[in-house]
């Protein structure tokens, strides 16, 4: 929306003929005054944007001065020397000559105003305007809110990037500049993801400092806006770069410490039996030990019995133990092997690793499931030796 302000001081500026420049005002002849000016005039003096006190002339004879308060009826037809400010801003609009003189104060540029009025050519620019240029304007602020966001994280100052070093920049442009269409969505929706924050900064502070560190500081702000594609294809190329490899790296992470688990859930199956194992030895020892010579009939005969079945059934549920350790290793081998195949769905690029990891896992369920023959074997012979030892007993 324009200011009230601002729309009268274009239609009066373009009443204007004969306009000069004097004094930080543009002074001009209207002829013909009329109740539209009139009014126009009185919000512009309320506003301090004219001086309110006028000089007319009369068939070219100059008149006394008359201030806006005193014009009357009379006045109408005669021909007004009216002044209007020169330059004039507030924080909705800026009055100035042209865009270089607008684009050479700091402040103007790093804070955009909704609407412009050009002086020099009458022109009042808004957003309703569709004017490239001023389109190109407005989008200025967002890039040095980057700079100045980038200069926060990695340290610097308001005005200056610190990645491997400092880069500063001076906050003026030329007409020229807003030639050249500043498209900043990319950056933008880059800079906002929540994923990769801190490597999205560091990626855009290298690619700035790499892109601007050979232009001189005054002229830095001016280059950016012109290239600005070209930088933004550079930070995009090497997010997806970064993604990439951060895929990988991830993926290669996950199988890595998918095997490791495996390997140690595998081994903990012979691990645990092994644990229950170191007692049987002992226990058939003790066992043995209490046969002794007997015959058929006597106590020492049923001793000897009773031994030989707590043997029988110690090693039977010991095997039973042992051999129920095989469905764990199945279901083991179950679910790696259902997650190994969808890795290599995902990271087609990792099929060699991850097959690579399958047969290593696989070897070591082997290895586990050898083990536990080797123990049931063991178990069985010791069972074995318990009968042969009854039966030599027996006289």
């Amino acid at each position: 929306m324009i200011p009230n302000e601002l729309a009268a001081y274009n239609r009066v500026l373009n009443r204007l003929e004969q306009k000069q420049a004097q004094d930080n005002s543009i002074v001009g002849i209207v002829n013909n005054l009329d109740e539209s000016l009139i009014s126009d005039l009185t919000l512009l003096s309320d506003r301090a944007l004219t001086s309110g006190s006028y000089e007319f002339d009369i068939g070219g004879e100059n008149q006394d001065i008359v201030t806006i308060d005193g014009i009357k009826l009379a006045h109408y037809m005669f021909n007004f020397k009216i002044d209007l400010i020169e330059e004039h801003s507030t924080g909705s609009y800026i009055i100035t000559s042209n865009w270089e003189k607008l684009l050479k104060n700091e402040d103007f540029v790093i804070s955009a105003r909704g609407a412009v009025l050009l002086t020099d050519d009458c022109t009042l620019l808004t957003g309703e305007t569709g004017n490239n240029l001023f389109n190109n304007y407005q989008k200025i602020t967002n890039v040095h809110k980057l700079i100045t966001s980038l200069a926060s994280e990695s340290e610097g100052s308001n005005k200056t990037i610190f990645y491997d070093r400092p880069i500063s920049f001076h906050f003026i442009l030329h007409e020229s500049d807003l030639s050249h269409d500043i498209d900043f969505d990319a950056i933008t929706s880059l800079i906002n993801k929540d994923l990769h924050k801190e490597a999205i900064v560091c990626i855009v502070c290298k690619e700035l400092v790499n892109f601007l560190k050979d232009i001189d500081s005054k002229k830095r702000f001016s280059y950016l806006i012109q290239h600005l594609s070209s930088l933004s294809a550079n930070i995009l190329l090497n997010y997806k770069s970064y993604v990439d490899e951060y895929s990988f790296d991830k993926v290669r992470k996950e199988y890595n410490e998918k095997k490791t688990e495996y390997v140690e859930r595998v081994h903990s199956i012979f691990d645990n039996a092994a644990t229950k194992l170191l007692s049987i030895p002992a226990g058939v020892w003790f066992a043995t030990t209490q046969i002794t010579n007997s015959q058929l009939g006597t106590l020492e005969f049923t001793k000897n019995i009773i031994v030989l079945i707590t043997v029988s059934i110690l090693v039977f549920l010991l095997v039973l133990m042992l051999h129920g350790q095989f469905s764990t290793i199945r279901v083991l081998q179950d679910e790696y092997t259902q997650l190994f195949k969808r890795l290599k769905v995902d990271y087609p690029d990792e099929v060699e690793q991850i097959i690579s990891i399958e047969t290593d896992l696989a070897s070591k369920a082997w290895q586990v499931e050898l083990k536990l023959w080797l123990a049931i074997c063991s178990s069985l012979t010791l069972a074995g030796l318990t009968l042969w030892l009854f039966c030599t007993s027996y006289n």
